[in-house]
């Protein structure tokens, strides 16, 4: 994921436009990488969970995946334990 995109996405995240956060990493999907990942999972706000939805297939991809740092991968496990409930 190119580095602007990144940006965009952590800006859009701080401001609170968590549908637009979203759309931004399923629009980068085929080029999203760990760090990416990251950001998003510690900007994300999880109590917006069912705006998850449309990248739910790529949060799963990280079920048994690190990101690199310990507090991403808690949350991408908050996320995936929400995307699970029914």
């Amino acid at each position: 994921m190119e580095w602007t995109e990144k940006a965009i996405m952590v800006q859009a995240l701080n401001q609170g436009e968590y549908k637009l956060a979203v759309d931004i990493l399923k629009r980068n999907e085929s080029t999203l990488d760990n760090q990416a990942m990251m950001m998003f999972a510690n900007g994300f706000a999880l109590y917006k969970y069912k705006l998850l939805q449309p990248i739910a297939h790529i949060i799963r991809r990280y079920k048994n995946k690190s990101v690199g740092d310990f507090r991403a991968d808690c949350r991408i496990n908050a996320m995936l334990d929400k995307l699970n409930e029914k």
